[in-house]
Parts: C-alpha cells; sequence; structure tokens
C-alpha cells in the first residue's frame, strides 16, 4: 500500500502496449524490438499481458482439498443463480486477479526503471469479447466490467495499434472471420478514444517486422521524451 502511494506521487509512465487482432505480426515485432533494444542503455521488459505474474508449471501432483461449509454455500448459491449473475460473478473475479497482477507488476518494474512493452492489453479482451459474443445482455454486462476494470488497471502510456489488411491476418491465423478483424479494430479505435488513451496507428502492410520494430521504437523513445533519461542502465554510465 505504501509502495503504491508512493507510486502515484512519484510515478512517470513507462508503460507501453502493442494490440491489434491475433495475427497481425505483435509477437514477431516483439522480438525484433527486443534484439534492437539489446543495445541501448535501457532495460526493456516485454510480456504477454496473460503471463504478468503468472509461476511456469511444474508436476507437482494436486492434492484434493476439502470444501469449507462457506465454499459449499458458495457454490449452492452459484448454482441457483441466473445466466446473467453468474457471467457477472465469473468475470468480475477473473479481471479482478488480471487487473491486480497487472499493476502489481507495473509497480514492481516503475522501481527497477525498467520501460514494459506489454503483448496486448485488457482492451483487446473487451474487443474480441464484444464482437464474438451476440447476446445484449452480455454486451451490457461485459462493457460495464470492462469499462470499471479499464479504471482501475494502469494506464499505459501509449497504444501501439498494428493494422493489416483482413485477409492477411486472416491467412495468418484464422480464429476471426475478416468481418470480425474489421470490427475488432473499429471497436478497439472507439474505446480507447471514449477513455481518451493515446495511441498511434502502425500499418504492417508489406513490411518486414524489423522494419515495424523500428517504427515502434522511435515512436516509444520520441513518447518518452526527457523521461527517457530516469530510465537509463546505471551500470552504463557509472563514473
Amino acid at each position: 500500500i505504501v509502495n503504491f502511494f508512493i507510486f502515484k506521487q512519484f510515478y512517470f509512465n513507462n508503460i507501453f502496449t502493442i494490440c491489434g487482432p491475433d495475427g497481425v505480426g505483435k509477437s514477431t515485432a516483439l522480438m525484433e524490438i527486443d534484439k534492437i533494444f539489446s543495445i541501448y542503455p535501457f532495460n526493456l521488459k516485454n510480456f504477454h499481458h496473460s503471463d504478468v505474474g503468472n509461476k511456469k508449471r511444474t508436476n507437482i501432483t494436486k492434492l484434493k482439498i476439502k470444501k469449507t461449509n462457506f465454499r459449499n454455500f458458495l457454490s449452492f448459491i452459484y448454482l441457483r443463480m441466473p445466466h446473467f449473475f453468474k457471467e457477472f460473478w465469473v468475470f468480475t473475479l477473473h479481471y479482478y486477479s488480471y487487473v491486480k497482477k497487472i499493476n502489481r507488476y507495473v509497480l514492481k518494474n516503475h522501481y527497477e526503471n525498467n520501460i514494459i512493452l506489454l503483448d496486448r492489453y485488457i482492451h483487446d479482451l473487451w474487443c474480441k469479447d464484444l464482437i464474438s459474443k451476440n447476446k445484449m445482455s452480455l454486451r451490457f454486462l461485459m462493457n460495464l466490467i470492462y469499462g470499471t476494470f479499464c479504471r482501475l488497471i494502469f494506464k499505459p502510456k501509449m497504444f501501439f495499434i498494428f493494422k493489416d489488411k483482413a485477409l492477411n491476418i486472416y491467412k495468418r491465423k484464422k480464429e476471426l472471420t475478416p468481418g470480425q478483424i474489421e470490427e475488432y479494430n473499429n471497436v478497439l479505435l472507439k474505446k480507447l478514444n471514449k477513455q481518451n488513451y493515446n495511441y498511434i496507428i502502425i500499418s504492417v502492410t508489406n513490411k518486414k517486422p524489423k522494419d515495424v520494430a523500428k517504427e515502434v521504437i522511435v515512436n516509444l523513445l520520441k513518447n518518452l521524451g526527457e523521461d527517457a533519461f530516469l530510465l537509463l542502465k546505471k551500470k552504463n554510465y557509472q563514473n
């Protein structure tokens, strides 16, 4: 708690995120960004948003834990809930855990003077769920929950939105239809504009991953401005 309040008092934003549909080339570009940053005097922490705070799995046998009376009571209530309230329960608990992990990760790396570059963010999940679920009740619920947690999670300094032709993305990964891919991009921009986030659209069409990576780095350092000097590696600048 003390760290959090100190953080809010002296915080300079060093969080960046790359967004876009699966198959647009985010992971490939991030590998190139890592290579280029290896010769820069900065520490870059590059993570997929869903891996933040996750520990490596081991083959330890799980013990069966007997449920307490309270857990049995909660299960009893949950099984008798209407579908809408079940969804509310599951979404809320899941994204509470997600936001807590992201914020803890940001705090830790802020004190270590790292530039944080995340592969996707909560807004990607929001868009993907909106275009893949048709029930209006669920859309209302998702907008309510995602909108709330987007205000609780630390705000990135800049979103890099990768954009390619829908058919190109569909050929690489057939997870969404070309129509859904177009809708994904439109919904993402609408959400970012509504919440006043800074973003830049980077076209990856007919570009090599290395060139895309360079474009991201140029805009990242430009956006950091004078704060970049606060993130220089100490070991390279002693004496």
